[in-house]
């Protein structure tokens, strides 16, 4: 869990965090180790396995990974979904021995094109599809729910929906790939699916209104996930507005275990756990499609433990 406490000690100090009075927080890096594997070092990167080819998996059998397994040892597995502007990935980990699986959405394809997806969807008279190469009927779903208007309140029930439907068609996906190429070493467990998506501020805030819109159509991704029946916004806004209303069916990943991290902290901690790490003044600098993260911090104290003092954090949208 090195990956995750690391994360959570950004982001709180990233919710505190000021351009006049840099905040300093101790960010740990030494975990106690997991009990099914002992690790040989205090802290270092995570292991990124690499990419198998999906196996043929019966859709029936996929469908049955999905349902409630029965009385089995359980595993908590993240998918940690970053939603981009143009392209999105996704990446599956296994905080207990410290493995992730980056997803392949484009099989055929070399080097990093191979996890990007387009954020992008097509809806047809058959529902709602991917796009892995072309324009789509339905994008931009970041930039929309960031703009002015809906930040200020606007209606943005329609643009909920289209993020609803594409994240949707990306977990559904993301675990129909997992299913098929590394059941072999899972179908044992029982799983417990937490999810973490990338939020476009420095901050998460419960009073935000772009932080209620992501956990809604998450929370409504869930629901819609676990099904084989076609995607449709129809679906969408019904499984919306049971999430707004309280309704019964949790989806398969429990609400509770739908986070938000700002983008910033994940770049931040990404580099922190990098081989290329070095203590001082440092600038990061992640230029998207449409938004821009700038973070002005000083990295310093031993090995087994950063102290990171934050002078400036920002998000902007500039598309």
């Amino acid at each position: 869990m090195k990956f995750r406490r690391l994360l959570e000690k950004l982001k709180s100090a990233l919710g505190g965090a000021s351009p006049k009075e840099p905040d300093t927080s101790r960010v740990s890096r030494r975990i106690p180790e997991s009990n099914s594997r002992k690790s040989s070092r205090e802290a270092g990167p995570v292991r990124v396995v690499p990419p198998r080819s999906p196996a043929s998996v019966d859709p029936k059998q996929k469908e049955d990974n999905m349902a409630p397994p029965g009385r089995r040892p359980e595993i908590d597995l993240f998918i940690g979904f970053d939603l981009g502007t143009s392209c999105s990935k996704v990446v599956i980990g296994n905080p207990e021995v410290e493995i992730s699986f980056p997803v392949v959405f484009q099989e055929g394809k070399q080097g990093v094109t191979q996890f990007l997806l387009p954020t992008t969807f097509r809806e047809d008279a058959d529902g709602c599809h991917l796009v892995r190469e072309g324009p789509g009927t339905h994008s931009n779903f970041k930039l929309r729910l960031m703009s002015p208007s809906q930040e200020s309140g606007g209606n943005r029930d329609d643009d909920l929906v289209d993020l609803t439907v594409y994240a949707t068609l990306v977990l559904r996906e993301t675990l129909q790939w997992f299913y098929g190429t590394q059941n072999r070493d899972y179908s044992h467990f029982d799983i417990v699916w937490n999810l973490a998506v990338g939020f476009p501020k420095k901050e998460v805030s419960g009073r935000d209104k772009l932080a209620l819109g992501y956990r809604e159509a998450m929370a409504a991704a869930s629901i819609l996930m676990g099904g084989s029946e076609a995607v449709t916004r129809k679906a969408a806004f019904e499984a919306l507005h049971s999430v707004r209303n309280g309704g019964g069916d949790r989806g398969v990943i429990d609400p509770e275990l739908i986070e938000l991290w700002p983008e910033i902290a994940a770049q931040l901690a990404g580099y922190m756990r990098s081989p290329y790490h070095r203590n001082g003044n440092l600038v990061l600098i992640d230029i998207g499609a449409g938004t821009l993260d700038v973070s002005a911090v000083i990295l310093h104290g031993a090995v087994d433990s950063q102290k990171c003092s934050f002078h400036h954090c920002a998000a902007f949208r500039y598309a």
